[in-house]
C-alpha cells in the first residue's frame, strides 16, 4: 500500500475514532464537555481535510489516476460515514436530544455540535427533514461507491450527480434558513463558527472537487479503475 494510502487511513481512521474516546471522557466526568466539544470538532475536521489534501499535496510520485481515484474515495468514505452515523441518528432520536444540556453527558454525542447551533437542540424541523434528506444523501453514496469499485463507472457517475445536487440543495436550505435569521441560532464565539461552517460547508465545496476529479479520471480512456484500486490497496 502506497505511503500516501496509508496517511489518508490514518486521518480517516482518527477521525472516527476521536469522538469515542472524546465520549468516554465526557461520560468519566474527567473534562469539561463544551472543553472536550471544542477540542473533538476542529479535531475531526481538521482530520477530514487533511486526509482529502493528502492524495494532492503529499503523493507526487503517484499517478494522476491513482491521486484522484484517492481522493474520490476519501471524500466518499466522509460522505457516507457523517452523515449515517450522526445527520440521521439525529433526526430519528432528536426528540430524544431535544432540549440536551451539557449535564446530559449520555447526549454528549450530539450535545458536541448542537450547542453551536441550537436548532438541533430543539428540533427545528426544517433541521429534522434536511437530516433525513442527508442520511438518503448517504445512502446514495453507498451506492456510487460500490458501482465505482466495481467498475460501473456510467452508473457510478450519475449516482455522485444526484448525491452532489441533493448535498447542495440540503445545504443551500441549511444555510439559508439560518441566514435569514441573521445566524442567531450559532453560538456567537470562533469555535462555534468553525463547527458551523466548517463542518456543513464542506459539503458545498468538496463534491464539486471531488466531482471534477471524477470527471478527469472517467474521460481518460485507458483510465482503469480496478488496477488503480488494486494499486491504492497495495495488492499490485
Amino acid at each position: 500500500m502506497p505511503l500516501f494510502v496509508k496517511i489518508i487511513c490514518f486521518w480517516i481512521g482518527a477521525s472516527m475514532i476521536l469522538p469515542g474516546i472524546c465520549m468516554a471522557v465526557v461520560f468519566a466526568g474527567v473534562a469539561d464537555p463544551l472543553l472536550v466539544s471544542n477540542i473533538a470538532l476542529p479535531t475531526v475536521l481538521s482530520c477530514w481535510i487533511l486526509a482529502l489534501a493528502t492524495p494532492l499535496v503529499m503523493s507526487s510520485a503517484a499517478s494522476k489516476e491513482a491521486r484522484f481515484t484517492a481522493f474520490v474515495l476519501t471524500w466518499s468514505a466522509i460522505a457516507i460515514f457523517f452523515p449515517l452515523c450522526w445527520d440521521l441518528p439525529w433526526a430519528i432520536f432528536h426528540d430524544w436530544v431535544n432540549g440536551a444540556t451539557a449535564a446530559d453527558v449520555e447526549k454528549w454525542y450530539f450535545w458536541a455540535y448542537a450547542v453551536a447551533d441550537t436548532r438541533f437542540l430543539n428540533s427545528d424541523p426544517v433541521m429534522v427533514c434536511v437530516e433525513y434528506w442527508s442520511g438518503i444523501i448517504g445512502c446514495i453514496e453507498i451506492y456510487f461507491l460500490l458501482s465505482f469499485l466495481k467498475g460501473h463507472l456510467d452508473k457510478a457517475y450519475r449516482a455522485f450527480l444526484i448525491a452532489g445536487v441533493l448535498q447542495f440543495y440540503g445545504c443551500t436550505v441549511f444555510f439559508g434558513v439560518e441566514a435569514q435569521y441573521g445566524f442567531a441560532n450559532i453560538r456567537p464565539d470562533l469555535v462555534s463558527y468553525i463547527k458551523f461552517f466548517g463542518m456543513n460547508g464542506m459539503w458545498m465545496v468538496v463534491p464539486a472537487i471531488s466531482g471534477y476529479l471524477l470527471t478527469k479520471l472517467l474521460n481518460n480512456k485507458s483510465y482503469d479503475v480496478n488496477t488503480v484500486v488494486r494499486l491504492l490497496a497495495g495488492r499490485n
